[in-house]
């Protein structure tokens, strides 16, 4: 070989520390109030459409949407084509099936409430013990998630958050919890399944039939890396305003798309307004974890 550094083939996430309300930018604050009234008008749109609205795909967008996309969305595959809603409506059965989640999350066990979303939506809640990461990507890198030791710190730490910041809106715990859920990794399968479903829980999601979900998955896959990059600002630089914008835009987009087809109307992309305006495709596949034995 030449000179220069062998690079490094993998990366290890760092272990995410949510900050409380009161420790929130004011603008970040905003962006999480503006995105629980978006989530109560949501509510009300989305018990009046067959499967709370996730029977019709979302279209490709053809144009930058502003706090959904980023500037570095031009190093991701584009989305060409509408993305089906397949993974939502599996994910809101189990809100639907399951009315006992809140009840575990105020108890102060986050922990249950993880174990018992796994479960239904894996047919195991196994909490993995040992190592895991990513398949490696096309250039041989892969992310190794936190260790194993970590998770039940990790599960009480976002416990203490819900517990204590009692006078945040309904989002910012439902943010909080994606975000903490999907960085740990605390299941052997299942993670980000399990990480959206919590969130539309926290957001006051409705149990019952005709109850709002917001699509996480496939907004993400809309975003073309927005929503990973705002993930990844959160974990590693502590920066919560990207990912707050993200939702209040994500759920300003799932409002429109809502409300033209309460009107019958055929939407395209080309006809939503996301109500992020303070605020600044395909996403790359995710890679399913493997276990590696580092412990």
């Amino acid at each position: 070989m030449t000179g220069g550094r062998i690079p490094r083939q993998w990366i290890m996430r760092k272990p995410l520390v949510p900050r409380g309300w009161n420790a929130l930018p004011e603008p970040a604050q905003d962006a999480f109030r503006h995105a629980q009234v978006t989530w109560d008008v949501i509510a009300a749109r989305a018990a009046a459409l067959p499967h709370g609205g996730l029977d019709r795909p979302l279209p490709a967008p053809t144009k930058p949407w502003r706090g959904i996309h980023h500037p570095l969305t031009v190093k991701f595959a584009p989305v060409t084509h509408a993305i089906a809603l397949t993974s939502a409506r599996r994910e809101r059965a189990v809100l639907a099936g399951h009315p006992g989640l809140l009840d575990a999350i105020r108890a102060g066990s986050t922990a249950a409430a993880v174990g018992l979303i796994g479960a239904a939506l894996t047919g195991a809640s196994a909490f993995r013990d040992r190592g895991i990461a990513t398949s490696a990507d096309p250039g041989g890198r892969y992310v190794i998630f936190p260790p194993a030791d970590l998770i039940e710190q990790q599960l009480s730490r976002l416990d203490r958050l819900l517990a204590d910041d009692r006078q945040a809106p309904p989002a910012f715990h439902a943010t909080a919890a994606l975000a903490l859920i999907t960085n740990c990794h605390p299941l052997i399968d299942g993670n980000g399944r399990t990480a959206r479903v919590m969130f539309n829980l926290l957001c006051g999601a409705q149990t019952g039939r005709g109850g709002p979900y917001l699509p996480l998955k496939e907004i993400a896959a809309f975003s073309r890396g927005g929503y990973i990059v705002r993930m990844r600002q959160a974990e590693i630089s502590e920066d919560w305003r990207p990912l707050a914008t993200f939702i209040a835009a994500a759920m300003g987009l799932w409002h429109t798309m809502l409300r033209d087809r309460r009107r019958g109307d055929g939407a395209s992309s080309d006809g939503i307004e996301t109500a992020a305006a303070t605020s600044e495709a395909q996403s790359p596949r995710t890679m399913p974890a493997k276990a590696f034995p580092f412990q």
